[in-house]
């Protein structure tokens, strides 16, 4: 743990290459500019320290290589590889401008991951832990996108965004006996009927974001607001199809001039089937540790998912004016549903299997505590983590509040 921390504030020091979402403090209000002239090629460096142990994921290694002004100035290519004992992951993506400045901008990325431990749990809010199964995935990638600020406020963005996407479903197999029988049909005929059936389709959509936050990388007053709306259309006899759409709402209000924060955060996605087809388990949205980082990973699965987060930051000490250990504390409720609109109950339980009432079952909670070393000179996070306690015992995960579709790899898409 202190190897893996050491090099991470190697790899944000700040005579590091930043990366797309590691720029130097950028005010939103201005308008995002022509990217400036650049001389030369600038190469760096970044490890990925969650990337070196998982309990699910085993030991394994992470980084990336970033160039600069390759092809032209202003442009950023990335190539990055997560080797491990149980999952893999190996990217490439060229973006023809940063996305959090140039007012036009285009990206493309292909990716290749295998995971030998996806976990599967059912489908719905009334899946069981005791019911967890591996499945063996593999899925790969190519994505197009193009970023358009069309207001010289530099506030609104539009993204038109293609992706082709590709996975195969290797075999399933149980944590515990008998877990795959103890599912329930729907999660069993979504299960056995995705293996060794190999899909291809293609996802296509709009996304769009509406920024008034004050910093992009550790906001401190001003909301943000994401939305996207796609449609999924498989290839061949018998694909499945449906629309998707997520809306993500993030609000930072400051207490104090020295960095003392409230936060809140809400998200939520749908997804609407078209047609017969049913839509394997793989196609629907996660709600997990990547959203909150007290949950398991891939812990809930459903067409609907929403997510309710509110919370506190605090300075805790700076260390030589140039990196600051902050705290948070942190409340959420989140569940994922067949359908929201019918399946949402209002109000929150602690039971490891809530109470359906009417067919209605209540979000779950969730209460984290977690720390944050914070680069003063570019006002962003370096490392982070946090301890929770949910329904489900205590956890241990990473820290991130914003997920932005200008990412380079969007989480809620």
């Amino acid at each position: 743990m202190i190897f893996a921390l050491l090099l991470a504030l190697l790899s944000f020091a700040p005579t590091a290459t930043p990366a797309p979402t590691d720029t130097t403090e950028v005010d939103p209000t201005d308008a995002p500019a022509a990217t400036p002239a650049v001389d030369g090629i600038d190469i760096g460096f970044r490890v990925f320290p969650s990337a070196f142990f998982s309990a699910t994921k085993g030991f394994g290694v992470g980084g990336a290589l970033v160039v600069g002004n390759l092809f032209a100035p202003g442009t950023e290519f990335i190539l990055s590889a997560q080797p491990m004992q149980r999952f893999g992951q190996y990217r490439a993506s060229f973006f023809t401008g940063d996305p959090f400045q140039t007012s036009l901008f285009a990206g493309l990325a292909v990716q290749y991951q295998t995971n030998r431990v996806r976990g599967f749990y059912g489908l719905g809010p009334q899946s069981s832990r005791d019911n967890k199964v591996y499945a063996s995935i593999a899925d790969v990638e190519v994505e197009a996108r193009v970023g358009w600020y069309p207001l010289d406020s530099g506030h609104v963005l539009l993204q038109p965004v293609v992706r082709l996407i590709h996975t195969n479903v290797r075999s399933f197999r149980d944590l515990r006996e008998d877990a795959f029988l103890h599912l329930d049909p729907v999660s069993q005929r979504t299960l056995f009927d995705a293996v060794g059936e190999p899909t291809t389709g293609l996802t296509y959509g709009l996304e769009l974001a509406f920024d008034r936050r004050d910093r992009l990388l550790y906001s401190t007053r001003g909301t943000l607001l994401l939305l996207t709306a796609r449609r999924y259309d498989g290839f061949g006899d018998g694909a499945f199809r449906y629309y998707a759409g997520t809306g993500s709402l993030y609000g930072f209000l400051p207490v104090s001039a020295s960095r003392h924060v409230l936060f809140a955060r809400a998200v939520a996605a749908l997804t609407r089937q078209i047609g017969d087809e049913p839509l394997p388990f793989y196609a629907l949205p996660v709600l997990d540790n990547d959203l909150l980082g007290t949950y398991s990973s891939y812990r809930f699965s459903g067409n609907d998912l929403l997510v309710l987060t509110a919370g506190y930051r605090f300075p805790v000490f700076t260390f030589l004016n140039w990196f600051a250990f902050d705290a948070n504390v942190s409340v959420s409720a989140a569940n994922a549903y067949d359908d929201l609109f019918d399946q949402f109950k209002p109000g929150v339980s602690f039971d490891t299997n809530p109470t359906v009432e009417g067919g209605r079952t209540a979000l779950r909670p969730a209460i984290a505590a977690g720390v944050n070393i914070v680069n003063l000179e570019k006002d962003r996070v370096v490392i982070g983590g946090q301890v929770g306690f949910g329904p489900e015992g205590f956890r241990f995960g990473t820290i991130q509040l914003v997920y932005g579709i200008r990412d380079a790899r969007p989480l809620v898409r």
